[in-house]
């Protein structure tokens, strides 16, 4: 039975490599946030390029995100079609939090329908590698891995920020290791490691590293007792089961081997209303 350990961290956001200081984005976005404000005092009437900055400022702030849908929806009303426009909303409607599944995926349709329509008015090339990125993002967290790998690889080489770079290396090696490429998942996950020591994501990779099967952890628990009824529920359920004494005395219980992601994924989603924090490992 494979060593439990600790659950990998699954990364969606970005600034996990350290304590970088305020970025040039930052304070950019700080700068254009008090020219609106001077304008609005001035009883500026705003254009459709104000509103874009607008929608861009707000998702800068991690928590406007519904603002920031809304100044977006305003560029496009505006008119003419403008694909930053499309970006800034798709983006916000990607990662704003999402309270439950059926939300989620509505987010996650307009995104891609915004991406796509940002795509077809011919952004310049900068622009075209953002779409891409966050394409790629969508598409991992969905489990669409196919799909996200190769948009991973279609803009690793040109991203120059290097939190940017590090969280989609490892994302693109979670992808290789989860379709089955485990011979380049490990490579990828090494070159997380030497390019970015020290940080959050290398020890994630270190992880995942030499992994070549896929186990379902349905649960940790503390007390041996509730872990014994937990093991008896998945009994009860069909699904074999082993308890693993972590070193720092958690229960860990865990089903498989299973040969690919998509067997121990279709595990998890039968026993996620018994389980609801079951997590495929690695």
């Amino acid at each position: 039975m494979q060593n439990a350990g600790k659950r990998t961290p699954e990364y969606q956001g970005r600034g996990k490599m350290g304590r970088p200081g305020i970025s040039r984005r930052v304070r950019s976005f700080v700068a254009t946030g008090l020219s609106f404000l001077f304008l609005a005092a001035c009883g500026h009437t705003a254009t459709q390029q104000d509103k874009i900055d607008a929608a861009a400022v707000a998702i800068g702030s991690q928590t406007r995100y519904d603002d920031a849908v809304a100044d977006a929806d305003d560029a496009i009303k505006m008119g003419p079609p403008n694909a930053e426009a499309y970006y800034y909303r798709g983006r916000a409607e990607q990662e704003r939090p999402k309270s439950d599944p059926s939300i989620a995926q509505s987010d996650y349709d307009r995104a891609a329908a915004d991406y796509k329509a940002a795509l077809a008015l011919d952004p310049d090339p900068d622009l075209v590698l953002r779409i891409h990125e966050k394409m790629a993002d969508l598409a991992y967290s969905q489990e669409q891995y196919a799909s996200a790998l190769a948009q991973y690889q279609a803009v690793i080489d040109h991203l120059d920020s290097a939190d940017v770079r590090a969280q989609a290396l490892y994302q693109m090696g979670v992808c290789q290791q989860r379709i089955g490429d485990f011979d380049a998942a490990d490579k990828t996950f090494a070159e997380v490691i030497q390019d970015y020591p020290d940080t959050d994501l290398a020890q994630a990779a270190h992880a995942h590293l030499g992994a070549r099967a896929f186990y379902v952890e349905l649960g940790e628990y503390a007390d041996p007792g509730d872990s014994a009824n937990a093991l008896t529920q998945a009994n009860v359920l069909g699904i074999k089961t082993e308890v693993e004494v972590r070193s720092d005395g958690m229960h860990i219980l865990q089903s498989g081997p299973f040969k690919s992601y998509a067997d121990a994924a279709r595990v998890r989603n039968s026993v996620i209303v018994q389980f609801p924090s079951a997590t495929v490992m690695p």
